[in-house]
């Protein structure tokens, strides 16, 4: 009987549907495709975040030949070629048992290391382009303040310098007039002072709850970039459940680069709504109360002798959703059970 251990075999199916390929191997044409094909057999039988496959069931070379329709010899080559390329890592073993014969090799994908150093690389361009854009603004703040105390020095000579006419011809000057801008006008327009503050008055506070949990998701991410995709309109105008729920979705997501893609229009949002919104329960059928009026039957309000309505306790949609009375004047109390 031959012996597990010096014949391993791939006995398990893929645990995934899918495989991580790098998008950079994918479009160079300068890498064979054979190498690329065996690149991806490799990476479905890898695990999807250490990237190396199992010691105890790993696929042997005749297990990948046929995964790419080559030879064993195929191969080799082509594994020798991707370990040049530094994508793949191979720990080739001796059998302990026969050391004259070798136990199937254990592969380790290195294209996650690449990946690594390419998001760090995006996040120090990303806080150098923050950086110097800070810079610029301290720039232009300095120049218009020396600006200014110039423009004052110099006018306050020229000024100084220039001759006034004789006191019989010296009159009071009518006094500035003052227009009073309504606040319902400063709300109605589109351009100038008046829009920025409108929108400093409708800009919604930061759930800074909701900005903690993000950034101990993503420790790559800063917390500008974050308050930043959280205050764009697509953003805002959608209810705060939603959008704290599509947010975690869109964190939690290996393929999302920076916090800005919660603004596009994804699935995430389809997929929030459906963990995000409870169902409304089912609403009673209307009860037999004699005060409802027997000629509208989905009509929920009670009525008096008078006419005056009040919403019934047992099968008012309001009242019945949150199990509370609520009439609004002392006299429907009064009409009220």
């Amino acid at each position: 009987m031959t012996d597990a251990l010096a014949e391993p075999r791939v006995v398990r199916d893929a645990a995934l549907d899918w495989v991580k390929f790098d998008a950079r191997i994918a479009r160079d044409g300068s890498i064979d495709p054979v190498d690329k094909a065996l690149y991806a057999a490799l990476a479905s039988f890898a695990d999807s975040r250490d990237r190396d496959t199992d010691g105890e069931d790993v696929p042997t070379r005749a297990t990948l030949a046929a995964c790419i329709g080559r030879s064993v010899d195929t191969v080799d080559r082509a594994t020798q070629r991707l370990e040049k390329l530094g994508v793949v890592r191979v720990e080739r073993r001796r059998n302990p048992k026969n050391p004259k014969s070798h136990l199937p090799s254990i592969y380790t994908l290195l294209d996650h290391e690449w990946w690594d150093d390419r998001a760090a690389a995006r996040t120090a361009r990303r806080r150098t382009a923050r950086g110097s854009r800070t810079d610029a603004a301290r720039g232009s703040r300095t120049d218009a303040a020396r600006g200014s105390r110039t423009d004052a020095a110099r006018g306050s000579r020229t000024d100084a310098a220039v001759l006034l006419p004789p006191k019989n011809e010296v009159k009071n000057p009518p006094p500035p007039q003052v227009t009073h801008t309504p606040r319902s006008e400063v709300a109605g327009v589109e351009t100038g002072e008046g829009e920025d503050l409108v929108r400093d008055d409708k800009r919604p506070a930061v759930d800074e709850a909701l900005v903690a949990d993000i950034l101990r998701m993503r420790n790559d991410w800063v917390r500008s970039d974050v308050v930043k995709a959280l205050g764009h309109p697509r953003v805002t105008e959608r209810p705060a459940e939603l959008v704290a729920a599509a947010f975690r979705i869109v964190a939690g997501d290996d393929a999302t680069d920076s916090p800005g893609r919660l603004t596009a229009a994804g699935p995430w949002w389809a997929e929030a709504a459906r963990t995000a919104r409870p169902k409304r329960p089912a609403l009673p059928d209307r009860c037999d109360d004699a005060r409802h009026d027997a000629n509208v039957p989905h009509d929920r309000m009670l009525y008096d002798d008078q006419g005056r309505a009040s919403r019934c306790p047992i099968c008012h949609p309001a009242v019945a959703l949150t199990g509370a009375r609520s009439p609004s004047t002392p006299a429907q109390e009064a009409v009220t059970p």
